[in-house]
């Protein structure tokens, strides 16, 4: 699982139930804006895993 760094309540969260952060890697996809032009957004996000 991911979590965008910038979102610290959910990566509470997610630490509550049970994952816990094991690295780092930058993630882009496309987003359309409000004007309905396509744009690339890109981030780094936290990788997260629960032991089942």
């Amino acid at each position: 699982m991911e979590s965008e760094l910038v979102r610290a309540r959910a990566r509470t969260l997610y630490e509550r139930l049970g994952y816990r952060a094991y690295g780092r890697q930058p993630e882009a996809w496309d987003a359309q804006g409000p004007d309905g032009v396509a744009r690339r957004y890109g981030t780094m996000c936290t990788l997260m895993r629960k032991e089942l």
